[in-house]
């Protein structure tokens, strides 16, 4: 007779954790540690030292975030000014890019902001422009004309357009 050994064929089985996007809204300073510590592979840089920002947009933004098992693996942030919102950038680890992170995080995001207008730069290092914005379209942000645009004060938009060569707007 021959020995076997015995597995649990349910130890076997990969159970997929599911991404969870956490209903609280957290600051940059927390964002900075906890991504830090869960990713030092892909490092979060606070706005403030980030030079691929203008001047205007070098402010702390608050986030939501998106948490696999005890890790935290994306994020999607944004900063109240008076009248309007401007976007602070949303981010998915490559690890977990294929997962619908990236739509997770912007429905997160739209429902924090709900209808208040909004402007986004584009300043995407991962994938092309267009692909980008198409992404953004689903969600309302559409490309306008400065001069279109009544309730985010010029000076921002001129400023943001001159920087990254186009913007995006919701409600605006």
């Amino acid at each position: 007779m021959r020995d076997y050994d015995v597995v649990d064929w349910f130890s076997t089985l990969k159970i997929k954790e599911r991404v969870i996007i956490d209903s609280r809204v957290y600051s940059e300073d927390y964002l900075f540690e906890r991504w830090n510590e869960d990713n030092p592979d892909d490092e979060f840089v606070k706005r403030v030292n980030r030079d691929d920002l203008p001047p205007i947009s070098r402010m702390p933004a608050i986030y939501v975030v998106a948490i696999k098992g005890d890790r935290l693996v994306g994020w999607a942030g944004w900063i109240h000014k008076d009248s309007y919102i401007r976007l602070g950038g949303i981010r998915v680890h490559p690890d977990f890019r294929t997962e619908g992170i990236f739509y997770k995080l912007m429905e997160a995001r739209d429902s924090k902001i709900g209808n208040i207008p909004s402007i986004a730069a584009i300043n995407t290092k991962t994938m092309s422009r267009d692909l980008f914005i198409s992404k953004w379209k689903k969600y309302g942000y559409v490309r306008k004309d400065i001069k279109d645009i009544k309730i985010i004060p010029k000076e921002v938009l001129e400023t943001l357009q001159d920087f990254y060569g186009y913007i995006i707007v919701k409600n605006a």
